[in-house]
């Protein structure tokens, strides 16, 4: 509900109301606090690049971009060193729900956007050329907005001149191509011809489509040969005239063309094609075809499959004509290079051999660059982009000694850790063992990414898969924790950057948590069922001291706040009907950092835990909570603790919500730092809110944040939780989408302004007399309740606004404010516990008066 108030015909206040007043400001503000309700502030999209089934480069060489594994089209940009660093990844659930992959993308003319196909859409992406970052502009679906029914968008190429894109779909079982004109002024589509490619084409697919350089005719490839269709200049629009279904003959081993090329001068079309046995063998070959201009029609020259390997992934013409590349992946693992003489024909000129080199495991897409002497292949596994200097006369490649990995890329995030001086976050990348770091742009409300470190980078082979981070107080070393092999060491320097310092040994076996005690000197590493205390010295080198052998499987570990005592969780099958749990106490010795086993506390099925997995203890060192799972039902046991021994008792089961995801054993416990909130994340797209009594350790139940872009997975979606060192900031991170996502209860951004806590939003709109308007940014909060807004110059503040909590005088909050312009403006204060809003408008050329509404909200126990 909203309420509007013209300060023209603001009532004086009565008396009571300045008693009021006065009376409040002798008792001080007290009242209530805000509950945490989270939004989203910001997502960074993460996805590692590891390989690419196609690459695109910008004509001036700053931007590749690459689709990564039929999802995201991802961005890297080249820096002052020419080394090309990872931007982001833009997946399209992000825009719109209905686009859920991009199966084939193409640069535009102008590169001012990008066009992409995937599942049932056609989209238009905008390019940004300074950042390469995309946005989209347009998406194209079935039966909407004047297109026909269609399914399974794919290939798609555009004419030399850039007027019509081409698009190759499916409908049930016939195959389509349409034709979209392009408007030059905002790159948008629109539908100019649909045409089917039916048996009656001889054309029962569509692979790959290339227009003709002169503008005349498209060659469609795809099952059984190539079609040839003649093109309408103005229009776009095509008509068919011939296949050349003759390439079908098996003495041709060409059956079924998928990929080619067509030369720049337009003399000559080539097609790459084969023909497979069901699930045994699979013939390849080479067909040279020569073009005549005006018919369009096509002769077959030359057909060659001796000398290609079997398993043929990508073909690459060179700007100029003069050779022709084929990227393959049977045995020598090699892109293959033909040299174009003068009649078409193609000769052997040798080839690449990527296991020679050690620079690639597996070529999946390749791509020129616009002056054609850098050939750019995307790599399978350990080197995801290389460059291959191109000599133009014969046609060589020189693999560049700078191989371009995507440095800040991460797959799978599955743990993040908050610098002490909350300015940075690091992120382990489970699937792409690697940590990525990030610095918090406070201003941006936003992380910036930093870079990543690999286990597949020199030095971190022995990093492996990765499953636990932990940073020391004072934010100097971050720890690693393989599940299956040792520890690696990071050294971090102010700005967060990362340098190795080594890999130690466990002795822990399988691993699967660690924490680190408050001065940094000992580590404590769980394994599956051993214990083990590590000690560090004042060079960084880890010695084993002390290791202890456990009888359960162990789940999770942590240490008391005053580091006297540490837990270990554990829990194992007890028999068909009840499965058991565990909590071990241990004594540490502050001198040596040793552990002394004091105490277990066990229980059973009875007692509400199964599967017991994540465990957190309260800031105050009061109560200790773990995450379990009865009858599918997520729960959270609840212990009190005595700081004097260590001794726990439980005080009571809180439900956590019905488990949606069975790996429940990746789901984290986090505690805000000030200890009044416990978060959770049950669910693939859910972030659980509890408020902690910090005398009894009991939880309530507050409102989830709920986003079904976290995403879905057999680990979940939010798998790793983390909390800002002051509590405003929780991070997300959505393993199966490689998502991270910051949540906020606080107003980050500066046209926005909190007060009480988080629960009151502030936001102030002003018009000049010039008829410009604006949004009044925020200064620095003054206090709890009182913000103050500037409009041109950060230096002149415009308005002042406080919002008091009056509960304790007329269960009111109150609303005051005080400008000192005649601007026209409009002040909107947001009740986020409820929605309720309260709007406060000024005219303009009146000089605003005072507001003083002490009945704003009534809502001191909503």
């Amino acid at each position: 509900m909203r309420r509007s108030v013209r300060n023209e015909s603001e009532s004086p206040m009565p008396a009571r109301t300045l008693l009021a007043i006065a009376l409040l400001l002798l008792l001080g503000a007290g009242g209530l606090s805000a509950e945490p309700v989270l939004s989203r502030i910001d997502s960074f999209q993460g996805m590692a690049f590891i390989r690419a089934s196609r690459l695109a480069v910008s004509a001036d060489g700053a931007f590749i971009y690459a689709l990564q594994s039929n999802v995201g089209l991802s961005v890297l940009r080249r820096d002052d060193t020419g080394v090309y660093r990872y931007v982001t990844s833009h997946f399209p659930w992000n825009e719109d729900e209905t686009l859920r992959s991009i199966g084939n993308f193409v640069l535009g003319p102008g590169e001012t956007q990008v066009y992409t196909t995937g599942s049932d859409t056609i989209a238009v992406l905008d390019r940004d050329a300074e950042t390469g970052l995309l946005m989209l502009a347009q998406a194209l679906l079935p039966s909407q907005n004047g297109m026909p029914v269609f399914d399974d968008p794919g290939a798609l190429a555009f004419s030399s001149g850039g007027e019509t894109l081409y698009v190759g779909v499916r409908d049930l079982d016939a195959q389509r191509i349409l034709v979209l004109g392009r408007d030059p002024a905002d790159g948008t589509l629109s539908l100019v011809q649909e045409i089917a490619t039916d048996a009656s084409d001889a054309q029962q697919s569509v692979k790959a489509l290339l227009p003709s350089p002169d503008g005349e005719h498209l060659y469609v490839l795809g099952k059984p040969s190539v079609a040839v269709y003649d093109r309408d200049p103005g229009t776009g629009e095509l008509a068919f005239v011939e296949a050349m279904d003759w390439l079908s003959a098996e003495s041709l081993g060409i059956y079924s063309t998928r990929m080619g090329a067509i030369s720049p001068d337009g003399a000559h079309v080539y097609a790459f094609g084969g023909n497979s046995c069901y699930n045994s063998c699979y013939e390849e070959g080479l067909a040279v075809l020569s073009r005549d201009p005006v018919s369009g029609g096509l002769t077959l020259l030359e057909a060659d499959e001796d000398t290609i390997g079997p398993i043929t992934t990508a073909i690459e013409m060179s700007p100029d004509g003069r050779h022709v590349y084929l990227a393959n992946r049977d045995e020598g693992l090699r892109v293959s290079i033909y040299e174009r003489d003068a009649g078409g024909l193609l000769e052997p000129g040798g080839h690449v051999d990527g296991q020679a080199v050690s620079v690639f495991t597996d070529v999946t897409a390749m791509t020129f660059d616009a002056a054609g002497s850098t050939l750019y292949a995307s790599g399978h596994e350990d080197r995801p982009l290389v460059p291959m200097t191109r000599d133009v006369e014969t046609g060589e490649l020189t693999v560049e000694p700078r191989v371009l990995d995507a440095e800040e890329g991460i797959t799978g995030p599955l743990e993040m850790v908050v610098s002490p001086d909350g300015g940075n976050l690091y992120v382990l990348g489970y699937l792409s063992q690697s940590i990525a770091s990030f610095a918090w742009d406070e201003e941006a409300g936003a992380l910036r990414p930093l870079g990543a470190v690999f286990r597949l980078d020199e030095g971190l082979n022995e990093m492996q898969a990765p499953i636990r981070l932990r940073i020391n107080r004072d934010g100097s070393r971050l720890y690693s924790l393989g599940e299956y092999g040792p520890m690696t060491v990071f050294a971090c320097d102010d700005a967060g950057e990362l340098e190795l310092i080594g890999h130690f040994e466990t002795a822990v076996g399988d691993s699967v948590a660690l924490e680190i005690s408050p001065d940094g000197d000992d580590l404590y590493l769980l394994g599956f069922n051993a214990l083990a205390v590590m000690s560090r010295d004042a060079a960084d080198q880890l010695t084993v001291e002390q290791t202890i052998a456990g009888a359960a499987a162990y789940r999770d570990l942590a240490l008391s706040p005053d580091a006297r005592h540490a837990y270990v969780l554990a829990g194992f099958d007890c028999g068909e009907e009840s499965a058991c749990w565990q909590l071990d106490v241990f004594e540490r010795d502050p001198a040596t950092g040793l552990l002394d086993h004091r105490d277990t506390v066990s229980g059973f099925g009875s007692e509400a835990f199964d599967s017991p997995r994540s465990l957190a203890i309260s800031p105050d060192g009061a109560h200790l909570y773990f995450s379990s799972v009865q009858d599918e039902t997520a729960v959270i046991g609840i212990f009190s603790r005595d700081a004097a021994d260590g001794s726990l008792e439980l005080t009571g089961v809180h439900p956590a919500g019905e488990v949606e995801t069975p790996d429940w054993d990746e789901i984290r416990l986090r505690i805000a730092p000030d200890g009044r909130y416990v978060y959770t994340s049950r669910s693939p797209n859910t972030v659980s809110i509890f408020a902690r009594d910090p005398e009894s350790g009991l939880l309530s139940d507050l409102e989830p944040y709920v986003d079904d872009e976290l995403g879905t997975g057999t680990r979940g979606g939010a798998t790793g939780l983390a909390v800002s060192p002051g509590g405003g900031l929780v991070f997300a991170a959505g393993f199966a989408r490689s998502r991270i996502t910051t949540l906020s209860s606080r107003c980050l951004a500066n046209v926005e302004a909190c007060a009480q806590g988080d629960r009151f939003r502030i936001s102030v709109d002003w018009r000049d007399y010039e008829g410009r308007t604006g949004n009044a940014r925020r200064v620095e909060p003054l206090g709890d309740s009182t913000r103050v807004f500037w409009f041109f110059d950060q230096n002149n503040w415009e308005m002042m606004v406080k919002v008091l909590d009056g509960c304790a005088i007329n269960e009111r909050f109150w609303v005051f404010a005080a400008a000192t312009t005649d601007v026209e403006t409009t002040l909107t204060v947001t009740d986020t516990w409820t929605g309720e809003s309260r709007s406060y408008f000024n005219a303009l050329g009146v000089a605003s008066p005072a507001i003083t509404d002490t009945g704003a909200f009534d809502a001191c126990d909503p």
